[in-house]
């Protein structure tokens, strides 16, 4: 049974749809569709029937994610059910775009739709939800589709949270072999430089594996091999995903060799002197104990968890910079529109002169270069916008502008993770190299 949440949207509707839409989550956006507008301009499709109504409401569009159980539906299955949640919940009456996403462990819908009905211009809030039950609404119908799928049940759902139907589900199965299956693919892939390196360390992990059609692992005290196929332990966990993954960690993560304050005790030179060893070993103290309480203030309370938060830290950081390139692209592609926008701005007026002249051939050939550029961008804007809603200028410059401060913050956040990770690589470095010193000299203070 899929895992349902529904919130509205505010502000920045043409950013929540173009992600919703993403290629690289969407099957190059074979797994979406729409209802009464077009992909690529949703939201000004969605503005044009918000025109039509008071205006009042703030609320732009609503957001409604469906998760379903790894490996229980195919993509396309996913985004059939979608849609006729969507047919179900919305009756025809509200605009919509409709994205599954494979990107995750877990297939899951993400539908955009309009706040303002088609029919009367009113909102979704005042018709639908001023009871504040529309959650519950969605979730009763959600189930009735998926019971007719024969998909599984999910017996007294926790209500109120936010969690996804994955998380949900490993909560509650939290010790079967899948869930810790997954949970050490998650891992090796996160510390693995290729593909050896992850079977190296699934192996470390006291998995065996063979590869075949498909990769498989089988567990100490495991019977038979489980393989990593879309069916079994969900799309996320197929060799090709797996491969994907331990390249992208891999650009980002273990490439720079931190240095540490930790003195090497074992060395020549300290090792010639009682009183330099034992100014050494106190120094080596002090250090370690500023690492740990560094490690303390950032929620780290024993040298195991050190890990846990460092791969926390990368996927946040990998995250960051997948959104950051989503937000460079929509800049690039916007600042173009801008572009045109200005050129036909400019040279409309002299346009529209030539078109009233008689004497055309001769005004054509004292500006023709002028000519030539207007014409130009007026065939690249019908090409982007066949359908004629151009869009207006100061529209698309308050939108670049937005995507602008939006990239800057997330800048300053990428930045600062970049720093956090470093302190806590230092420090987890620190304490294995002062680990390794005690080993290796034995002194007691």
């Amino acid at each position: 049974m899929a895992r349902t949440e529904i919130h509205p949207i505010s502000s920045t509707l043409n950013i929540a749809i173009d992600y919703i839409i993403d290629p690289e989550k969407t099957d190059d956006q074979r797994l979406c569709s729409t209802y009464e507008c077009t992909l690529q301009c949703a939201a000004m499709d969605f503005e044009d029937i918000r025109y039509q109504g008071t205006g009042r409401t703030t609320v732009l569009a609503q957001h409604m994610i469906q998760s379903f159980k790894p490996g229980e539906v195919t993509p396309e299955e996913a985004h059939k059910i979608g849609r006729e949640l969507c047919d179900k919940y919305l009756k025809g009456q509200y605009q919509y775009v409709i994205a599954t996403h494979i990107d995750k462990e877990h297939i899951h819908n993400h539908i955009i739709f309009n706040n303002i009905n088609l029919e009367n211009f009113k909102s979704f809030e005042y018709l639908e939800n001023r009871g504040k039950d529309s959650a519950e609404r969605l979730r009763q119908i959600s189930d009735e589709i998926c019971e007719e799928h024969n998909l599984s049940v999910i017996q007294n759902p926790e209500r109120g949270t936010s969690k996804s139907y994955y998380e949900w589900q490993q909560d509650k199965l939290g010790n079967s072999w899948k869930s810790k299956l997954r949970n050490a693919i998650d891992k090796a892939v996160k510390g693995s430089s290729n593909f050896e390196d992850f079977l190296t360390k699934m192996q470390e992990q006291g998995y065996e594996y063979k590869q075949g059609k498909y990769l498989s692992f089988r567990a100490v005290g495991q019977e038979r091999f489980t393989r990593c196929k879309r069916s079994t332990l969900g799309w996320y966990y197929e060799q090709p995903q797996i491969e994907k993954r331990i390249a992208r960690y891999s650009s980002l993560v273990g490439q720079k060799s931190y240095r540490t304050n930790i003195i090497d005790t074992n060395s020549e030179k300290i090792k010639g002197s009682k009183g330099l060893e034992r100014w050494a070993a106190i120094r080596n103290m002090q250090e370690v104990s500023r690492m740990i309480n560094l490690l303390t203030e950032k929620g780290v309370s024993s040298p195991d968890e050190i890990d846990d938060k460092l791969m926390q830290l990368h996927e946040d950081r990998l995250r960051l910079a997948d959104r950051l390139n989503d937000i460079q692209d929509n800049i690039n592609s916007i600042s173009g529109v801008v572009k045109l926008l200005e050129t036909y701005r400019e040279l409309k007026p002299m346009y529209s002169e030539y078109k009233e002249v008689r004497a055309k051939e001769k005004f054509r050939k004292e500006h023709s270069a002028e000519i030539t550029i207007y014409e130009s961008a007026v065939r690249q804007l019908k090409d982007l916008f066949p359908d004629n809603k151009i869009p207006q200028l100061e529209t698309e410059r308050n939108k670049m502008k937005s995507l602008i401060s939006e990239r800057d913050q997330l800048n300053e956040r990428y930045k600062g993770l970049k720093s956090e990770i470093e302190e806590m690589e230092i420090a987890k470095k620190s304490i294995d190299e002062y680990l390794d010193t005690q080993d290796r000299s034995g002194l007691d203070l």
